[in-house]
């Protein structure tokens, strides 16, 4: 906090307040004290690094001004990683949840289904006869028998067959 602080009215003083000094003068006389009132971003590149600022009547060297806004920076970024970070995780866990509770919609949706299926089916059996579905299979396999048959008489038989074997036992 205090660090970013110091980064920050540093980086005011820095682009606001005039130079008490002149910008030659500081150069060539490093180890003077410079009280910041404004100053550019040039007269400020042309400080030498172990010049030292006086900002609000606390001091520090332009190195270890320049040293405490890169800590700053490197914090910032370290918390913007850290939160994306976080970010993704929560993402991923709210994606999983998602996508959890979609498949039990489905799982729960398809167990219904199959249960109607079930019950079309027993009640189709109920109302043909036990071997329904074995009759079924054995007519379009004569069906498909007579499609392919060699003459008309042939085929009147195998569909005459077929016809008699998907008969309800009302039917009968």
């Amino acid at each position: 906090m205090v660090r970013t602080s110091i980064v920050l009215i540093g980086a005011i003083l820095l682009c606001i307040w005039p130079l008490r000094a002149n910008a030659e003068e500081t150069t060539s006389n490093a180890s003077k004290v410079v009280t910041v009132t404004t100053m550019t971003p040039e007269q400020f590149k042309a400080l030498a690094p172990d010049t030292v600022l006086d900002i609000g009547g606390k001091r520090i060297t332009k190195q270890d001004l320049l040293a405490a806004q890169q800590e700053a920076y490197d914090a910032d970024v370290k918390r913007a990683r850290d939160a994306r970070a976080r970010a993704e995780a929560e993402f991923a866990t709210h994606r999983k949840a998602f996508f959890d509770a979609q498949a039990a919609k489905l799982k729960e949706n398809n167990q219904k289904m199959q249960a109607e299926i079930d019950r079309l089916v027993a009640a189709d059996n109920a109302a043909h006869g036990p071997d329904w579905q074995e009759r079924k299979k054995q007519a379009a396999d004569l069906l498909q028998q007579a499609s392919k048959a060699s003459s008309a008489d042939e085929r009147e038989q195998l569909e005459k067959r077929a016809a008699a074997l998907v008969l309800t036992p009302a039917q009968q």
